[in-house]
């Protein structure tokens, strides 16, 4: 038979930030319990009082891993990386793709300070270049369905030291964060011991003043700069 702790885990896993609030004990039981009540009532087909789920909800805020989201972020970290000038093409998959990544590389190779990367997913490929590639993407990729075209992008590459592969939950602080701020990315690129967002230029610097919030990092230069590393 399911309990109420049990419900009220299963309403909370759906609320990632209410859940977190809970764990770190910084929300009102009371006002919460109030607002759980019609809903487990509906699910339960059985009133309780708010004392009840007050009651349930600390049981399972003793429960929930109040650590999950004090990962020593500033530790783990390496370097911030900040790129501007990029854009991203996303494209139906096609067999083609392989030949046209060969292409961008040997571009690339002939320029000085270019960014160039295709993620390869199970329908569809998304291609992110400096803008300066993207008349040369564009004619390598003619008749090829374009599902979406993403322009004036800047990323932040955050470089991690290579033994937090075994740290759980090492990335959740940065989307955590992000989220909280109401700041949107347009991709994310995931590398061994890196994390890249891919966001728009007028949310780059709050993204940046966010992610370097989190760790121990000195301040850097301005973001202006087509590269900017601190470390």
């Amino acid at each position: 038979m399911k309990t109420v702790s049990h419900s009220i885990g299963e309403i909370l896993s759906h609320s990632p930030f209410l859940a977190e609030a809970l764990s770190q004990g910084i929300i009102n039981y009371s006002a919460l319990a109030r607002q759980l009540k019609p809903e487990l009532e509906k699910v339960h087909l059985k009133t309780f009082t708010e004392g009840a789920i007050v009651m349930a909800l600390k049981r399972l805020e003793r429960a929930t891993p109040a650590q999950r989201s004090k990962v020593h972020v500033a530790a783990t970290v390496r370097n911030i990386t900040v790129r501007s000038n990029l854009v991203e093409h996303a494209f139906r998959n096609s067999e083609r793709f392989i030949k046209v990544h060969e292409k961008l590389l040997a571009l690339a190779e002939k320029e000085e300070d270019v960014f160039v990367h295709v993620a390869r997913g199970v329908f569809e490929t998304a291609i992110v270049v400096s803008a300066s590639l993207e008349d040369k993407l564009t004619e390598l990729t003619r008749g090829e369905h374009l599902i979406r075209r993403f322009t004036k992008l800047s990323s932040i590459s955050i470089r991690f030291h290579p033994d937090t592969a075994n740290i759980p939950g090492i990335y959740y602080p940065f989307f955590q964060a992000l989220a909280w701020h109401g700041i949107n990315f347009i991709e994310i690129v995931s590398g061994f011991s890196e994390l890249t967002f891919l966001c728009e230029n007028a949310v780059v610097d709050r993204a940046f003043a966010v992610i370097k919030g989190l760790t121990s990092l000195r301040p850097s230069a301005r973001l202006g700069a087509t590269v900017g590393e601190i470390g």
